[in-house]
């Protein structure tokens, strides 16, 4: 039994799927990193902690109705006008995961994702989770790398985001194809 424990870095495409009407959200990215610590039993299963900080930032053009709006044919109608929310989120995460080595370098690996989004006053799930699913490559018994699919089991609420001295609220599920390097610093055997 051993008990690798060290750093990770991480960088992925953040796109979270808007749940609001009449919004779009155009995607940008996410990177972060911290420590982690496995536990293995056996040379082929591993069961992982994480813990860091994981930055995501996207924008969501949202359309809104501000009052009557004079035509030029006289009438007053509700125009509906774009506002772009730069959404810019921090979050610290915990995920716990399970690998299986299929080869001597080629790994597969599941789990779960809790995470605090901690730069705004109003967030409605805390904590938010999430599944991931991925595979990856060992290059030796310290580094790896792989590549990881995380999603939110359910959407999150947050705010408040200031725009034109206005305030509003975002909704959306995240997800974000994650690319992950681990390099153990340590490996206690027992």
């Amino acid at each position: 039994m051993s008990f690798p424990a060290g750093i990770y870095a991480e960088g992925g495409y953040f796109f979270p799927k808007s749940v609001i009407p009449y919004q779009s959200i155009d995607n940008k990215f996410a990177t972060g990193g911290g420590v982690f610590i496995e536990i293995k039993p056996q040379t082929k299963f591993s069961i992982g902690l994480r813990a860091g900080f994981r930055y995501a930032s996207s924008k969501a053009i949202s359309y809104i109705t501000p009052g009557n709006t004079p035509s030029d044919d006289g009438y007053n109608y509700n125009r509906p006008e774009p506002i772009d929310l730069n959404c810019k989120q921090n979050y610290f995460v915990l995920p716990v995961k399970i690998s299986y080595l299929f080869t001597k370098s080629i790994f597969a690996e599941t789990g779960i994702e809790t995470s605090w989004l901690l730069n705004y006053n109003y967030v409605k799930k805390k904590p938010e989770y999430s599944w991931r699913i991925g595979a990856g490559y060992k290059f030796s018994s310290k580094m790896s790398v792989s590549i990881n699919y995380i999603r939110g089991f359910k959407e999150q609420e947050f705010g408040p985001i200031r725009y034109n001295g206005e305030l509003y609220i975002q909704k959306q599920q995240n997800q974000t194809p994650m690319f992950s390097l681990s390099y153990a610093l340590f490996d206690f055997k027992k």
